[in-house]
């Protein structure tokens, strides 16, 4: 995988936001690209973020992800990326490009990492399992952190 290629992949598992400086065009082409996706798409998207952070050493004895699941998923997603930027934003990922470089597809996938982490955390079962660590925060002493600099908890 070159660099850029693998840049890209980071940014849109992690939804870097600040992984690239961008104007109003790479802006219109994350928007493009995320109005873009169907809710299959999101799926293949989760999904295939899934598969790829469940391939780190620190995490991958919990997920049972087999060598042919991650190629079917690589594969899945890849095309997906490859119609929203060929195809269904071509005209925004050109615009954007020019305007910004070739950072502006790395701001792009950005976007649809975030709106792929955000449609993981919305799932209901996903939430109630996040808000599961609260339970084991001491939240008093997050107050008192949050009105030391004198903001309201």
């Amino acid at each position: 995988m070159t660099r850029s290629a693998a840049a890209l992949a980071l940014a849109a598992v992690l939804g870097a936001a600040g992984a690239a400086q961008a104007g109003p065009a790479s802006d219109e082409m994350g928007r493009c690209l995320v109005r873009a996706t169907s809710d299959q798409d999101k799926t293949a998207l989760m999904v295939w973020m899934f598969q790829a952070v469940s391939a780190h050493p620190a995490v991958k004895a919990y997920a049972n992800v087999t060598d042919a699941q991650r190629q079917e998923s690589n594969k899945a997603a890849a095309a997906l990326l490859q119609r929203l930027l060929t195809e269904d934003c071509r005209a925004q990922t050109l615009a954007a490009v020019k305007a910004d470089g070739q950072g502006a597809i790395t701001k792009g996938f950005s976007a649809l990492g975030q709106a792929g982490m955000a449609g993981l955390t919305q799932d209901p079962a996903v939430a109630r399992s996040l808000q599961q660590l609260v339970g084991y925060m001491d939240m008093s002493k997050i107050s008192e952190l949050i009105r030391e600099v004198g903001a309201t908890p």
